[in-house]
């Protein structure tokens, strides 16, 4: 079978579509790789925040499955919006590598007092300041060699350590992977979701690549981080572990000063019916008075 796979253009992006390329391979699929340009690849200064829509780094790959184009996409999953487009599913979460963030520059332990870091993430400025109240921050835009370059203005950039590990850079750096109890991965981070359309002809063969376990993790943070709204730019975090034999899900919401924290966890045994009710919950410990008080500084 013939399949068409739509990614974004960037390093990272074509190595992730090319592991996944290989696991269809290896099922007898003939495929190739769709470059798209998305609105996030095109305009690397904007921060994200204030880009104004969901999707930045993926809608241009659904319009690609959309207009025929492609037959899948292959998207890093924390860049999906929580509540996809009806007219498409996800397909499989083939694999997930390490979901934490990374410092890189710098261990956390070792920034001085005051320190400038790097990132454009309202959710790891955030959690970071609530680590550290002392520490300053900087915008952060590009992809992750341009984010890399950011160590010639600052103390420390804070990126995804998977993105290191695909590109094989971790090596080459001082990395601090942190803690989940520190910093809370994004929804997806870490995971690869392959999107299809729905009734698509390839459905079969790329449900043949999916992992469950990965699976659940990634849609009960979805369904989490859904049901708390606030977008992909909110400093929102919800990550799935296997905790005693269990799945538990463990969600924070912040202001994005760091002073205020609303946190939750709960038992999975249905992703998206325990994901949402762990969102709510939140909700309803004040979470959404948080989101508000974002919207109202953003302009929102």
């Amino acid at each position: 079978m013939r399949v068409r796979i739509a990614t974004r253009n960037s390093p990272l992006a074509l190595a992730q579509a090319e592991t996944v390329a290989s696991l269809l391979r290896n099922r007898g699929g003939e495929v190739e790789l769709v470059p798209v340009t998305t609105k996030g690849d095109s305009d690397r200064t904007t921060p994200l925040p204030a880009m104004g829509s969901a999707g930045v780094f993926t809608k241009a790959l659904e319009d690609a499955l959309a207009d025929g184009r492609a037959d899948v996409a292959v998207h890093s999953a924390k860049d999906m919006p929580s509540a996809l487009d009806p007219r498409f599913e996800i397909a499989a979460i083939p694999f997930r590598d390490d979901p934490r963030d990374a410092l890189v520059g710098c261990s956390l332990d070792g920034l001085a007092p005051g320190a400038l870091v790097s990132t454009g993430s309202p959710r790891r400025r955030a959690q970071l300041a609530a680590f550290r109240p002392d520490l300053t921050f900087q915008g952060l835009r590009g992809n992750i060699e341009t984010r890399l370059r950011a160590l010639d203005s600052s103390d420390a950039v804070v990126v995804g350590a998977v993105a290191l590990d695909r590109l094989d850079l971790a090596r080459q750096l001082l990395v601090d992977r942190i803690d989940p109890s520190i910093m809370l991965p994004a929804q997806g981070q870490g995971a690869i979701a392959v999107e299809i359309a729905k009734g698509s002809e390839c459905s079969g063969l790329v449900r043949e690549i999916d992992n469950p376990g990965a699976r659940a993790a990634v849609m009960a943070e979805r369904a989490c981080v859904n049901a708390i709204g606030g977008g992909c730019s909110a400093p929102v975090g919800a990550h799935a572990s296997i905790c005693n034999g269990r799945l538990v899900l463990n969600a924070t919401v912040h202001s994005p000063d760091g002073h205020q924290v609303i946190a939750g966890k709960r038992e999975i045994e249905d992703p998206v019916v325990d994901g949402t009710a762990l969102g709510e919950e939140l909700l309803g410990r004040g979470a959404g008075q948080l989101l508000t008080e974002l919207a109202s500084e953003s302009g929102g």
